[in-house]
């Protein structure tokens, strides 16, 4: 099991201890998923793969659930939102791969079950038996996965909001990363971990709505998630045509289906402003010629340009759940 310490400029220093093997000390992680999973899987002598392909998950506690990191963005979220004092966790099928991490979590805390040193090296052993722990220091295809990421994120470029004063009449097509948004504010945080995705999802097509039924020069509005129940398209009062869409099943992330379309639109992509903060997929977009703004910074311009900058994202977006219909 591993706890985050320190988090310096993207540079993460990750603390590990496993009582059943007796293993403690500390390792540097970038902040890129495959990094984490590279240094983990090296630490606790697993084949990365099993972690990459979902049989052995990676978890942490935010106070109050938990919360699985299969990305760069939920592992950026778990260094902001986990519980200090509970570490990050490896679990399989719901059960915890370290055996002192307890998956009845009391008070907010998870507890330590605690066994002698010789059980402890007997289920070492058993471990080691199954082949549970399999090393694998020669894996190209996950080399090749962070040099690829690695070129990505060296191409990301922002677009500074705050330079904005009026929107700008050559961005005609905005896209919005539903999934990047759903821990941005206390409301989404808190209906999205208390299983009401649905209400979250809907929280920020309505405040991307609000938006863009206020700027006449967008032409298109998409909102995207990774996978949601209702996707619909609609013309606004000012000639906006807004769509609510799914990735799946047509790709696995919303990521990829950014990507795709300003692949197959090469003309518009450069008009085209997208809102995300997942750092590698911003450089994905910026090859393909569009721009980039980070969430946080486009919903205060959204306040900027309908005069509301008094107003905080944060409580605007608990408004804005106000106004919804339930």
């Amino acid at each position: 099991m591993m706890s985050t310490l320190t988090n310096n400029q993207n540079i993460v220093q990750i603390m590990y201890q496993d009582l059943n093997l007796n293993l403690n000390g500390a390792f540097q992680c970038n902040g890129s998923y495959l990094n984490f999973v590279s240094e983990t899987a090296q630490v606790f002598n697993l084949d990365p793969q099993l972690i990459l392909s979902g049989s052995i998950k990676v978890y942490y506690y935010d106070f109050d659930d938990w919360i699985r990191i299969s990305s760069d963005e939920e592992l950026a979220m778990s260094f902001e939102y986990k519980d200090p004092n509970t570490p990050l966790a490896l679990r399989t099928d719901g059960n915890f791969i370290d055996s002192n991490v307890d998956s009845d979590v009391s008070e907010g805390r998870k507890q330590r079950k605690k066994g002698n040193f010789k059980e402890r090296k007997e289920r070492k052993e058993r471990k080691e038996r199954k082949g549970r722990r399999i090393k694998d220091e020669s894996d190209p295809t996950l080399d090749a996965k962070r040099a690829i990421e690695k070129e990505q994120r060296d191409h990301a470029a922002y677009v500074n909001g705050d330079e904005i004063e009026t929107w700008p009449e050559n961005i005609t097509h905005l896209f919005v990363d539903g999934n990047n948004i759903l821990y941005m504010t206390k409301t989404l945080r808190d209906n999205t971990l208390k299983r009401r995705l649905y209400r979250a999802q809907d929280i920020i097509v309505a405040a991307t709505e609000y938006f863009a039924d206020r700027m006449t020069c967008l032409t298109d509005v998409y909102v995207i998630f990774d996978n949601i129940s209702t996707t619909y398209e609609k013309t606004l009062e000012n000639g906006t045509h807004l769509f609510v869409k799914s990735a799946r099943p047509d790709f696995n992330t919303t990521d990829d289906m950014l990507v795709n379309w300003s692949e197959q639109n090469k003309d518009t992509s450069p008009n085209s402003l997208h809102i995300t903060s997942d750092r590698a997929l911003c450089g994905r977009l910026n090859i393909e010629g569009a721009k980039v703004m980070k969430p946080k910074a486009f919903f205060t311009l959204t306040l900027k340009l309908t005069n509301q900058e008094n107003e905080s994202v944060d409580s605007w977006f608990s408004k804005v759940e106000e106004n919804l219909v339930e």
